[in-house]
């Protein structure tokens, strides 16, 4: 562990903070994707603005819900690292999901069973969404049990919210041109799963 003398993290302690801070910009990058899908959604009508608007709705009231619930569960699960790696495999199996609704189910015919859907699975990742930070912030208190060089260290990781918000206009809408637009949802679902 880090002395109060020494500011700069030991090995260990780096590695985690390394992990735990990418395996957030991960989950940003499967929260910030939908938005950016929005106007080819709706230009193949494969949900229209209302439809979108109650997809993103459902995903902000379920991690409302499950982040106001989920602390005491965090707290007493006996290994918060493994519950992020879930978080982040939930996240990314549900965007996985999402595509292949969206590339398989196109007919105007299914468009409620596409919303439902949709609903559902961005729902499961808004839950692992909610779930991962409080998951996170365990891990990092663990491995960072020094208060005289926490706060700080704290702070690093927490700018683990904006690069991953940064990179997602950033990085995905090129992919979109080059790869498809679907590459916005499986390619960070992909990245994250590895």
């Amino acid at each position: 562990m880090a002395t109060s003398t020494s500011r700069w993290p030991n090995t260990s302690q780096l590695g985690a903070l390394t992990w735990i801070y990418f395996a957030y910009v991960c989950c940003y990058l499967l929260r910030k994707n939908f938005p950016l899908l929005l106007p080819t959604l709706n230009s193949q009508n494969l949900l229209t603005n209302a439809q979108a608007g109650t997809v993103a709705s459902v995903f902000e009231a379920v991690v409302g819900i499950v982040k106001f619930f989920c602390g005491v569960y965090v707290d007493s699960h006996p290994d918060p690292a493994k519950l992020l790696a879930y978080c982040l495999f939930t996240s990314g199996v549900t965007c996985l999901c999402m595509s292949a609704i969206f590339s398989n189910i196109t007919s105007p015919e299914a468009a409620v069973f596409r919303v439902v859907a949709v609903s559902v699975l961005w729902s499961a990742n808004g839950a692992g969404q909610a779930v991962a930070w409080p998951a996170l912030a365990r891990v990092f208190m663990s491995w960072f049990p020094d208060k005289t060089i926490r706060g700080f260290w704290y702070s690093v990781l927490a700018t683990n919210q904006n690069l991953g918000g940064t990179l997602a206009p950033r990085v995905l809408p090129p992919l979109m041109v080059s790869l498809g637009w679907l590459s916005a949802v499986y390619l960070p679902a992909a990245f994250t799963l590895v």
